[in-house]
C-alpha cells in the first residue's frame, strides 16, 4: 500500500515585520508527522529574494504537541541583504504544528510555499 502525503500550496503577502501565522497542521492526540516546507519569497520588482526549505518531526503527546529534535534547513535559507531578516518558522503550538512568516517592515513580500506532512499514529 503506499501513501501519497498532501501537499498544501500557500500564497501570504507580508508589509511588515510582525510574524504572521499563516498555516496550522492539525494534529490528532498520539499522532506523529514529519512537516516540510519548501519557500520562496520575493519584492514587486523582483529586485530582493528569499529562498529555503526546512522540515522538522513533531509528536502530540496527550493534545499537546512537541519538537522532536530541531528543525532544519534541508536547504540553507539565502536571502538578498533587503530580506535578511525575513524568515519562515516551523514550530509547535498547542496541539499543532504552526508555520509562522516574517515579512520585513515597509517591504511587500509575496511568499509562495510548499507544505508537505507525513503522518503515522504513534
Amino acid at each position: 500500500m503506499s501513501y501519497t502525503p498532501p501537499l498544501i500550496d500557500k500564497t501570504l503577502v507580508t508589509t511588515t515585520a510582525t510574524p504572521t501565522i499563516d498555516h496550522t497542521v492539525p494534529m490528532l492526540t498520539n499522532d506523529m508527522c514529519y512537516v516540510e516546507v519548501t519557500y520562496m519569497g520575493s519584492t514587486a520588482n523582483g529586485a530582493a529574494t528569499i529562498i529555503g526549505q526546512k522540515g522538522g518531526f513533531f509528536k502530540n503527546v496527550a493534545g499537546t504537541s512537541i519538537a522532536c529534535g530541531s528543525v532544519t534547513n534541508i536547504i540553507l535559507t539565502v536571502s538578498d541583504p533587503a530580506l535578511s531578516t525575513a524568515s519562515l518558522t516551523i514550530t509547535p503550538n498547542g496541539a499543532n504544528a504552526i508555520i509562522t512568516i516574517t515579512g520585513v517592515a515597509g517591504t511587500t513580500i509575496t511568499w509562495n510555499y510548499l507544505v508537505t506532512v507525513y503522518r503515522k499514529p504513534i
